[in-house]
């Protein structure tokens, strides 16, 4: 914007499982700019409706969103980032701080051994079912399919919150 002030701007991270946005977002709700790329999932052959992502090839695809988002939104100041995605869907996160495999939303890794199992407590705290895409579930799917990978797993948060990971270090998950 030449001789103009500059826009002041957020940047909007959508995470969907067919593709991922970017928008750039005036203060004012305008959309300046906005990119999406396919959302690169696999199969994990092991078990049936085993669903997963490489976060490195995401976390390359969003910063490459935001890259030509920002580029085609002209003279912008971001003043925050903020991201969304289904919350079912989770990021492993390694001891040594790298993003070690995702599990989407539709992945159903732990429903072989949700049956037997007693949920009434989480659902007290949770006020939620649990289903096989809940978060929790995936995780006992990973125990069961992959323990040396949970060895190497310091936490696991949602993917949105995950985007946070990138962009701070710091490992949190969303209270909803």
């Amino acid at each position: 914007m030449t001789g103009g002030t500059m826009k002041q701007a957020y940047i909007v991270i959508d995470i969907g499982t067919g593709n991922s946005r970017v928008a750039v977002v005036s203060t004012g709700g305008e959309i300046l700019a906005i990119e999406k790329e396919t959302t690169v999932l696999h199969r994990d052959t092991r078990i049936p409706n085993g669903e997963y992502f490489e976060p490195e090839q995401w976390r390359a695809c969003i910063f490459g969103l935001i890259r030509r988002a920002t580029r085609k939104s002209g003279d912008v100041r971001i003043l925050g980032v903020t991201s969304v995605t289904l919350r079912q869907g989770i990021v492993l996160i390694g001891r040594d701080g790298s993003s070690l495999v995702g599990y989407s939303n539709g992945d159903r890794r732990g429903q072989p051994w949700m049956e037997g199992r007693d949920w009434e407590r989480i659902t007290q705290l949770t006020g939620l079912t649990p289903s096989a895409i809940f978060s929790a579930v995936k995780v006992m799917g990973a125990i069961h399919l992959d323990p040396e990978l949970m060895e190497r797993t310091r936490y696991y948060t949602s993917i949105s919150d995950w985007i946070g990971y990138l962009f701070t270090g710091r490992c949190v998950w969303e209270k909803a």
